[in-house]
């Protein structure tokens, strides 16, 4: 089975060959000295990949092909990456857009062909996301799942007229500072480096001003650790959506 964009295709296409990498590939910065063997690495990063599907479509006429092939076109065209989900690893997904030609060999009322999709981000997701709420302030502990550091979602519920929170996670410190009224959500978004007060009409008010840095906590696979502190500023709820993900 494979699942994109919301729709299974185990009922269009007979998948004959799956192509996926043990890692995504490395991104390497280095810089090089006249005289001196080899180089010297500065940074590693994942890069993009394409995962390309084989695939057979076999009908009992021409028509019922051709009617196939136009079915799974609709289905595959996105304007934007979607969820791409493989049957042996159900709770996760990657986001993916189908990129260049995909060809149809046609013989009789068989087909045969190749989609190829490509995923800008090398990480895949939980299906179902690891979240954690808590009610005050404190170190609190919690688990994730996952193979990779990941960029979570805090959202947090309080009220301060010029009070500050602070989070912290043993690497990074981050300080708010500012007003917090009841009902408004506080939302620190590590993976986009944003941060917004989401209002109770449902606009945004960007809040990056308010912080002290922008060290944006990060969430390691496995064990984690942040320490919530508060002046002058009445938590009510804060919500850490791990976002967590996997090689």
């Amino acid at each position: 089975m494979i699942n994109f964009n919301g729709y299974d295709l185990s009922n269009d296409i007979r998948v004959t060959d799956v192509k996926r990498p043990v890692l995504p590939p490395s991104v390497l910065t280095t810089s090089s000295i006249v005289g001196r063997s080899g180089a010297f690495l500065f940074y590693k990063q994942f890069g993009d990949y394409t995962i390309p599907v084989s695939f057979m479509l076999i009908k009992n006429s021409l028509s019922e092909l051709r009617q196939s092939v136009r079915d799974l076109a609709a289905k595959l065209d996105t304007n934007e990456p979607a969820k791409l989900i493989f049957e042996d690893e159900p709770d996760k997904y990657i986001n993916a857009i189908v990129s260049d030609d995909s060809t149809l060999s046609e013989t009789a009322a068989i087909g045969s062909g190749t989609i190829n999709f490509y995923c800008p981000d090398p990480y895949w997701y939980a299906i179902t996301d690891d979240v954690f709420d808590y009610w005050s302030t404190g170190t609190k502990t919690f688990t994730r799942k996952g193979t990779a550091e990941s960029n979570p979602l805090i959202e947090i519920l309080g009220t301060s007229s010029n009070g500050s929170l602070t989070l912290s996670n043993g690497t990074s410190t981050m300080t708010f500072t500012g007003q917090l009224n009841n009902g408004e959500t506080l939302v620190l978004d590590s993976d986009l480096l944003t941060a917004y007060i989401l209002k109770t009409d449902g606009t945004k008010v960007a809040v990056l001003d308010k912080l002290d840095n922008l060290d944006f906590l990060v969430l390691s696979p496995d064990s984690n650790t942040i320490t919530i502190s508060s002046s002058n500023f009445t938590l009510v709820k804060l919500t850490v959506n791990c976002r967590s993900r996997w090689k």
